[in-house]
């Protein structure tokens, strides 16, 4: 089988890799700033440390196949990002305590996404029948679903909160007398 052939989408897929944490990374201390919810905000301070740790881990992947990040380049991942910091921005308006179930929400998209990617280059990386690397991405990709798991056993709480906490006057306005 020639591998050359798969090269290229494995860097690119990389680069995806590399962008989106590197992004997360840098947003992440804000968003654990602005949670309300206590174990939503714990969790994110794990996602911090486990990107970081993630990210020292995979330096030898990115020096072996001379793979740097997008520069933000990645329109999925952009679109999260620009979706979180707005919420960031205007932290001042709205309910807070709804503020942070599109937080979760966003979280969630961006777990997804880096599911999707990390399944990718796990499978390009068989069929360059680079097992090491497969492996790692593969302690990665169970990281992140485990992530996932943890926040899709929030959502229902920060929801909760969410309808609990929302002022009268909200209410009436979303359902109108009929």
């Amino acid at each position: 089988m020639n591998t050359a052939l798969f090269r290229e989408p494995l860097l690119e897929e990389l680069r995806n890799w590399i962008d989106a944490q590197a992004q997360f990374v840098l947003i992440l201390p804000a968003l654990c700033r602005a949670v309300r919810v206590r174990d939503l905000r714990k969790l994110l301070e794990r996602q911090e440390t486990r990107i970081a740790r993630q990210m020292r881990s995979s330096q030898q992947i990115f020096e072996a196949f001379s793979v740097t990040a997008n520069d933000g380049n990645n329109p999925a991942v952009r679109a999260i990002v620009q979706d979180l910091l707005a919420l960031l921005q205007h932290k001042e308006e709205g309910n807070p305590t709804c503020r942070n179930a599109r937080i979760l929400s966003l979280l969630r998209q961006a777990g997804h996404l880096q599911m999707a990617t990390l399944r990718s280059v796990m499978l390009l990386c068989h069929l360059l029948e680079d097992r090491d690397t497969e492996r790692m991405l593969e302690t990665f990709l169970q990281e992140e679903i485990e992530g996932d798991r943890t926040l899709a056993e929030l959502a229902p709480h920060v929801l909760w909160w969410c309808a609990a906490h929302r002022p009268e006057e909200s209410w009436k306005s979303a359902f109108p007398p009929s």
